[in-house]
């Protein structure tokens, strides 16, 4: 395994990526990439990654939120669907 956390085939030289890489990649493709290449943030950088991770949070957040609204609208249009059945049938 590399310093990054990846591992290499020695077969045939090709990288191999594992679950939890997979997972970083999508929470935060930009990370995925400069910790694979082994890039580390500079001290004076750290503040800005703090931000960002926040904004990470923060649309996350809103993310979920919006996935519960549609959830509960979707519900409240089947209620609203059966409601109108049951009256004029």
């Amino acid at each position: 395994m590399t310093e990054s956390g990846s591992r290499n085939n020695p077969d045939n030289g090709e990288r191999i990526i594992s679950a939890s890489e997979l997972a970083e990649f999508d929470y935060c493709a930009l990370s995925w990439y400069y910790t694979r290449e082994g890039y580390r943030v500079p001290a004076d950088r750290v503040e800005r990654m703090n931000r960002g991770t926040i904004a990470h949070e923060e649309a996350e957040t809103d993310r979920e939120r919006n996935s519960k609204l549609s959830v509960t609208l979707i519900v409240a249009i089947l209620l609203v669907i059966v409601f109108m059945f049951i009256v004029f049938i």
